[in-house]
């Protein structure tokens, strides 16, 4: 169960970072207005569930958080 979620959080920041392209978000049917609902979505769910998704502490897990917020500024720099 643990590796399927690995395989949903590298399938969901894939089509993330491939929505930089206009035909990819036509394609999936995705407008900016979903992109943050979705967003709002997930954090909502992961963070009614901190025994399934524990919040890491930056601190702890340097290398980690400084992935997440390159991927981030690759994100947003689509826009």
């Amino acid at each position: 169960m643990r590796e399927s979620k690995h395989i949903l959080y590298l399938l969901i920041a894939a089509i993330f970072l491939n929505s930089c392209s206009e035909a990819t978000d036509q394609l999936l049917g995705l407008t900016p207005a979903n992109d943050v609902e979705l967003g709002k979505s997930v954090v909502a769910q992961i963070e009614a569930d901190p025994t399934n998704y524990p919040i890491l502490p930056e601190a702890n897990y340097p290398e980690a958080y400084e992935y997440i917020q390159n991927m981030t500024a690759a994100i947003v720099a689509c826009q």
